[in-house]
């Protein structure tokens, strides 16, 4: 907010430049970001093909031109302890091209970390300042009155007065509640930053009852819900599907449940029946169980052979369709090694593998070692890959294989949207060859 003011105040005196330790920490990666975004800043054409040298002499003769115009140029280096990792050729980079004399610029480092500023190597904490903010996290109550203020509508506005006085009221009176406290508890307790405390408002107006216009306490229940992730459930569900059919089959209610849901479908089952119903059943399985089974009426009812193979789609189709990019490419790279018939490749294999596709494509998706092993245990953690053997080495040197068919990974890249037409490329041309 406070770089947005200056920028409005002058807008010709000030250029912006951002990096996120989480993507830019490789410091190639980061030169490459650094001159791109001084190009885009200063309508220069931007050169992919340049070394990591040439993006750093350009980077210095701008920070010199610029000073020259007298114009400041600012680094913002989010999740600044990741770039004080490995060399910090980087750092060094920014803070000795700032001993200058001509030289107009500002670094400023943004870290949940106290000693961020204790990682740095010895050069580089010879040419930095040692001037620490430190801000401490909103508490409980600031952030209610912030809320508070977000949803509260004012008496002035275009809206019927009876209807803000109510909405106020609920509001109100919503916030005075023990149940909203504890919400308000669990969301802080991930992350109490205000773009998180907006990203619930704005799903708690979303859950709003559309006939009477008012926010209730189901509304944020709701919508803390949606915002807690639980990928470890999300990559069992496929298996709770299959179990909870045996189950039923064995003790007998899945022709009675198809029946009560085929009642509720045309009107004719109350809910106290289906709820009663579902209560026999261990309640681990319930909602997984009604998902399916509705799935189930539904072809039995419409028999749409169309629709049902547009929605046909397997568990583990389901879970790579809305993975990242990156472990989109981690897994067709592991799809490469075996049709290469490598006998067993680990996390440094495919690695190899991923850098290969990137020099051959020269694509913009070149992430760091770091966030790219991050990628490959969140892929562990959803069963999509899995380990060869179970012997006690370190994880990057550990055999590991696919779990999912060359099918399931074509099918998936077609219905994430944000799939690169290259991992569609790659992995046709594997297929095919």
């Amino acid at each position: 907010m406070v770089l947005d003011d200056l920028k409005k105040e002058h807008p010709d005196a000030i250029s912006v430049i951002r990096l996120n330790g989480m993507l830019h920490s490789d410091d190639n990666c980061a030169m490459k970001e650094i001159a791109r975004q001084l190009c885009l800043e200063h309508q220069l054409s931007f050169s992919k093909m340049a070394s990591s040298d040439d993006n750093t002499e350009f980077m210095i003769d701008m920070l010199r031109e610029c000073g020259l115009a007298h114009k400041t140029i600012i680094f913002v280096l989010e999740e600044f302890d990741l770039f004080a990792q490995g060399k910090q050729r980087l750092l060094y980079s920014l803070l000795d091209a700032m001993q200058s004399l001509t030289s107009q610029a500002i670094v400023i480092g943004v870290s949940c970390r106290l000693d961020a500023d204790q990682l740095l190597e010895k050069r580089v904490r010879s040419r930095f300042s040692h001037r620490k903010l430190i801000f401490l996290p909103s508490s409980v109550d600031s952030l209610q009155r912030l809320m508070e203020h977000l949803l509260m509508l004012p008496e002035d506005s275009h809206l019927p007065t009876k209807y803000v006085m109510e909405y106020n009221a609920r509001v109100t009176s919503i916030f005075s509640d023990k149940k909203f406290k504890g919400i308000l508890n669990s969301l802080t307790d991930s992350d109490a930053t205000t773009s998180h405390i907006l990203r619930f408002l704005f799903r708690v107006v979303s859950y709003m009852d559309m006939d009477s216009g008012l926010l209730s306490m189901q509304s944020f229940m709701n919508a803390l819900s949606s915002m807690r992730r639980q990928p470890k459930m999300d990559s069992l569900q496929g298996l709770f599907w299959s179990l909870s059919i045996i189950i039923l089959c064995r003790v007998g209610l899945l022709s009675i449940l198809i029946h009560i849901l085929k009642e509720a479908y045309i009107g004719l089952c109350t809910k106290r029946s289906l709820h009663s119903l579902l209560h026999t059943i261990n309640r681990t399985f319930s909602v997984f169980v009604l998902n399916w089974l509705s799935f189930f009426v539904f072809r039995s009812l419409h028999h749409n052979d169309a629709l049902i193979q547009q929605h046909h789609i397997s568990d583990n189709g389901i879970l790579i369709a809305d993975l990242s990019i990156l472990e989109l490419y981690i897994l067709v790279c592991m799809h490469r090694l075996e049709d290469k018939e490598h006998s067993s490749y680990n996390f440094t294999t495919i690695m190899k593998e991923y850098k290969s596709v990137q020099d051959a494509y020269r694509t913009s998706d070149n992430y760091s070692h770091t966030v790219c092993f991050r990628a490959f245990e969140h892929l562990l953690d959803r069963e999509l890959i899995s380990f060869a053997d179970k012997k006690g080495k370190a994880l990057e040197y550990r055999p590991v294989k696919l779990l999912i068919s060359s099918h399931e990974l074509a099918q998936s890249l077609k219905l994430n949207t944000t799939c690169p037409a290259v991992l569609q490329k790659l992995l046709d041309r594997e297929r095919y060859m």
